[in-house]
């Protein structure tokens, strides 16, 4: 303080950005040459709720995180310059035209449903707190269009807080952040080879006895199911099933497929930190490894990435860009799988969802659902850990898919640690508030779903 009034400039600021209540008091106390001026400060109404998206500015307003950040150069503005003279006393004596007149900030118009976005965010903190789980992420999509419906994580933070603006909590998971996507990872396995006609979905692969040897290796399943159809294979999960049709395929084809679906990349997405994941290259790949990442294993993928790739399930195999803004204009499509092949997939992922698939608890009230539970290990220094990651990405309704949900929940630690347990109940609840939401039309009745 003694420093900054002995200066020898006119005018020095002591503190930015004092309360109302704070300023209040200083002028009262009369000092002196002491004069306060109001500022502004961006005030984020949604709090935590929206934190990881919109991110926040500092005490300049300029972008640190999230949105704020990335499109800070837009949303800023440019000032003006005005010209004026003024007397030898220093006094205004002319007051001139602008030279350059001022520039307001853009607008930025998002894709986000306010609504939607707060629904996620309670659902997934639940979620957390019921399974005492470390953290986790949920993703809503509009697969018509592109857009980014909702996206939350938990922890999150207030951006209205400064002071709290540190740590883990400041982490955009579904975004920044890769794992081991498992078992969700094996419909893009099996779409190949229904789209390279290797197979059908009424197919038969055995899998008996449960287990398979791979050179010095052993895959296995969750229990021996036998001879399996190709839907069966996903509807039962099974690993050596989905192990057996990637080694009928070249690996180069598996790989320029992965990479297709947006895998091993980062998405194109104007948002700071974006995750690429990791997909190896094909040319170092053994056989056991193509059999593990034929099933979620060996390859690591971010949430974004996950819930984008199954688009082209709800589309009709092609793929449109993600955005966090409104479309205006019909996006551009690239074309990745056949509609017969995403068609096809739509119908084995449903299967996923009834009575005799490993995820009853993602069926919707009034309307037909389809996805694919995960679960997989953790991996800390490079080692596989007795930690979980639960996850589940469907779409709904089947009939006419409108909307992707992604869940990925971190550590779960009470109960259970299946995807089918902890993912897929956080599906329902989010899907089915969001297609009311929307005003989606019902495609079931309500003696054919199971409630939650």
């Amino acid at each position: 303080m003694r420093r900054k009034l002995s200066s020898d400039r006119n005018f020095v600021y002591l503190k930015h950005q004092v309360t109302p209540d704070r300023s209040k008091e200083i002028q009262h106390l009369h000092i002196t040459g002491l004069f306060t001026s109001d500022e502004f400060k961006r005030f984020y109404p949604e709090g935590e709720a929206i934190a990881h998206v919109i991110g926040f500015t500092n005490a300049q307003d300029a972008g640190q995180d999230g949105l704020e950040l990335a499109y800070q150069s837009s949303l800023v503005g440019k000032p003006g310059i005005h010209h004026i003279i003024r007397d030898r006393l220093g006094q205004l004596a002319e007051d001139v035209e602008p030279m350059v007149r001022p520039k307001d900030g853009e607008d930025l118009v998002l894709s986000l449903d306010r609504n939607i976005q707060h629904v996620v965010f309670s659902e997934l903190q639940a979620t957390i707190e019921k399974f005492e789980a470390k953290a986790g992420s949920a993703i809503v999509l509009d697969s018509e269009t592109g857009e980014i419906l909702a996206l939350a994580n938990y922890p999150s933070y207030d951006p209205n807080n400064r002071g709290a603006l540190a740590g883990n909590a400041l982490r955009n998971r579904a975004i920044i952040d890769t794992f081991e996507p498992g078992s969700t990872f094996k419909p893009f396995t099996l779409s190949l080879a229904l789209d390279t006609e290797l197979v059908t979905p009424e197919t038969v692969v055995s899998t008996s006895p449960g287990k398979m040897a791979i050179g010095k290796w052993v895959i296995h399943d969750s229990s021996v199911h036998g001879n399996l159809t190709v839907a069966e294979v996903i509807q039962k999960s099974s690993n050596i099933g989905t192990a057996k049709i990637a080694l009928k395929m070249p690996a180069q084809q598996i790989w320029e497929e992965l990479v297709k679906f947006g895998f091993g990349q980062r998405p194109d997405i104007e948002f700071p930190g974006v995750a690429a994941g990791r997909v190896r290259p094909y040319e170092s790949w053994t056989p056991i490894e193509q059999a593990t990442i034929s099933y979620g294993h060996g390859v690591s993928v971010s949430l974004l990435q996950l819930a984008h790739a199954y688009m082209v399930f709800a589309r009709n195999g092609d793929q449109i860009p993600i955005s966090f803004r409104k479309i205006r204009q019909p996006p551009p499509r690239q074309q990745i799988v056949s509609p017969k092949t995403a068609a096809q997939m739509r119908q084995m992922l449903e299967a996923v969802v009834s009575s005799h698939g490993t995820a009853t608890k993602a069926q919707l009230l009034n309307y037909r659902a389809g996805g694919k539970t995960g679960t997989s290990y953790k991996i800390e220094k490079g080692k596989y850990v007795k930690k979980y990651i639960s996850s589940f990405v469907g779409i709904a309704p089947i009939s006419h898919p409108r909307i992707v949900t992604a869940i990925m929940i971190d550590e779960p630690t009470t109960g259970s640690h299946f995807g089918g347990s902890v993912a897929a109940p956080l599906f329902s609840k989010i899907t089915a508030y969001t297609l009311h939401a929307l005003g989606v039309a019902p495609d079931s009745t309500i003696e054919s779903a199971q409630s939650n």
